[in-house]
């Protein structure tokens, strides 16, 4: 398969979707998009495995472990949009296939101009998705296109430093080699860096992230949380873990009292809120800061093996978006039952998949010699649980009668975290490994 075979499957097709729904009524163009997603699912196991390039040029890096995570998110992304079926329409189903078209490109980019180009092309469609939504939702559009323009204008500045001295790839080995502590490197990983904390929410770039996730529309919030956010942390965690000694102790200092930061922020304001979505946003921010302090143990200690980043965002960011999902139903039986799920799930609570994948990052952070690390950080999901189950039991429950529930997927996605939180292993087969 040549490049330009692989570059239409990938992203002519979604594009050609995207202006065929625009032009649909609402049911083709819900149908439309469900079509895509699965179409996206199946290119996963057609990618051939390792680099793909093209003029010498890194465009994607296929692995089974982002196979997996592709699949899982495309999964619970097809759950969501059943279970909101009738907010597609001609409008808001072209601009859900082109976020997901872009976080695909971010998940996969090898090369700089494959990550500028997905997050650009999920950040103009995310722009107009959160623009469709209530009274506030103009002005939470502004708000997160603003935070876009100078977390790109950080990323472009970085890629023009590192280009400059040659870099392109952040597979190129090896990044944390020696050979490339020059300034223009270091100071272009500082401007990337924060482009991509930007995006992610790490403190002290976070102030967007709770405001879009209250205010925003909910099928673009759902789907900038499984698609974008979750494929933007793991790149921001690769370029992390792949620094080696380029961090250099004071470096990482700095990085971890940046992380640190964010789940203190993420887990005290998430503690101090009342209403779900900003108490859910706050939490998205910690979800940040438990990322990168997993990098830089990454980093530090060698490690290579990229399942516990995966299951850790998959796990959080699949649990938050099926609390967002069914908050729409929650005055409904099989709405709250798929919110409690959820919450529960990102409470780490056993059997689910939260559970699973807070305890492979505490793990982690113990093998890897970190010990205070691993305490630290159960202390912190600790906290994150304290708030969630007050809300569980603070939370009031009346049933909404007439109201018309989309109870399968609502259903299949909370059994989805409960498989996934017994059976973890089934992550990498997801992908063929």
């Amino acid at each position: 398969m040549d490049v330009y075979q692989l570059l239409t499957l990938v992203a002519g097709v979604p594009l050609a979707a995207a202006a065929i729904a625009a032009v649909l009524p609402r049911r083709a163009a819900a149908a439309t998009t469900l079509a895509t997603m699965i179409y996206m699912m199946v290119i996963v196991w057609v990618l051939p495995q390792g680099m793909v390039r093209y003029a010498g040029l890194n465009i994607l890096y296929v692995t089974t472990e982002y196979n997996a995570m592709a699949v899982l998110l495309l999964l619970a992304e097809i759950l969501a949009l059943a279970s909101l079926v009738d907010e597609l329409d001609k409008v808001r189903a072209p601009l859900v296939i082109l976020a997901v078209l872009g976080g695909f490109l971010v998940l996969y980019s090898a090369s700089l101009l494959t990550l500028l180009a997905g997050i650009e092309t999920a950040a103009a469609a995310l722009a107009g998705l959160y623009s469709l939504g209530g009274r506030r939702s103009g002005e939470v559009a502004v708000k997160y296109l603003y935070s876009s323009i100078l977390a790109t204008a950080l990323i472009i500045v970085g890629m023009g430093l590192l280009y400059s001295q040659g870099f392109h790839s952040f597979t190129e080995a090896p990044l944390g080699g020696v050979s490339w502590a020059t300034l223009p490197v270091l100071l272009g990983l500082v401007f990337l860096t924060a482009g991509l904390a930007l995006e992610a929410g790490l403190a002290p770039f976070y102030m967007w992230l709770p405001d879009v996730v209250q205010g925003a529309h909910l099928l673009g919030v759902v789907t900038a949380i499984l698609l974008v956010d979750a494929p933007v942390l793991l790149v921001f965690f690769k370029l992390i873990a792949s620094s080696g000694v380029l961090l250099g102790p004071i470096i990482a200092a700095l990085l971890v009292l940046l992380a640190m930061a964010s789940m203190v922020v993420g887990e005290f304001s998430a503690l101090a809120q009342k209403e779900l979505r900003r108490m859910i946003g706050y939490s998205m921010v910690s979800d940040a800061g438990y990322t990168v302090l997993l990098a830089v143990v990454y980093a530090l200690s060698g490690i290579r093996d990229p399942l516990v980043p995966i299951y850790f965002i998959t796990a959080s960011n699949m649990s938050i978006a099926l609390v967002i999902t069914a908050h729409r139903y929650e005055k409904t039986s099989i709405g709250k039952i798929a919110q409690v799920t959820g919450l529960l799930s990102l409470a780490g609570t056993p059997p689910l998949y939260g559970f699973a994948a807070k305890l492979s990052v505490v793990a982690a952070f113990a093998a890897a010699g970190y010990t205070w690390l691993a305490v630290v950080s159960a202390i912190f999901f600790l906290v994150s649980a304290v708030y969630i189950f007050r809300y569980l039991i603070m939370g009031g429950y009346q049933v909404s009668h007439g109201v018309n529930v989309p109870w399968l997927p609502l259903l299949a996605y909370s059994l989805l975290l409960l498989v996934l939180g017994v059976y973890p292993g089934l992550v990498p087969m997801l992908g063929g490994g």
